[in-house]
């Protein structure tokens, strides 16, 4: 299970990079034109699409490789047991959060879907197809989130503290 679990959040990463990479080619092309007059009108509204993208299917990997920024000023003079308890505490609020907010992304794919919303820009693209993006990252990161507390249930360390940078808890 862990494999597919850590499969899902990398290829979420590696289709948050190839977004990244489409936001660079729109950009270049823009750019290139502009030198030889050349105007590329929809690029604007599809780098958009791609930055929602890239935001929302980027968050299950940066988190899970502790890439996310954690405000441990206060965990780090606890006792192990009451660090532990705050831990399971905000994973249970932020999987409840995360999945809240996934099962609204979804439900309005859905409705853009069923209602036939289309984007009001040059190109009348259907709306699901660029929120499909962020709903599938919403619950690629709510997954994550739960995975995260299911480790921490067991008594596990969670995957991003082991990507957190030692060196600074060393310098202490």
């Amino acid at each position: 299970m862990r494999r597919a679990l850590s499969g899902l959040y990398l290829g979420c990463g590696w289709l948050a990079g190839i977004f990244l990479l489409a936001i660079a080619v729109m950009v270049l092309a823009q750019v290139t034109g502009r030198l030889f007059g050349v105007l590329v009108p929809w690029a604007d509204e599809f780098a958009g699409f791609c930055l929602g993208a890239t935001s929302f299917l980027a968050l299950s990997y940066t988190f899970r490789a502790g890439g996310h920024v954690r405000v441990s000023l206060l965990l780090q003079h606890w006792s192990p047991p009451r660090r532990r308890l705050a831990e399971l505490w905000c994973l249970a609020a932020s999987t409840a959060l995360a999945g809240y907010f996934a099962f609204y992304l979804a439900w309005m794919v859905w409705e853009s879907f069923v209602f036939g919303d289309v984007a009001q820009a040059i190109i009348p693209t259907p709306l699901w197809i660029p929120q499909t993006a962020m709903a599938l990252g919403a619950a690629a990161f709510c997954v994550a989130l739960a995975h995260s507390l299911v480790e921490v249930l067991m008594g596990e360390s969670p995957a991003y503290v082991a990507g957190e940078r030692p060196e600074i808890e060393r310098a202490e």
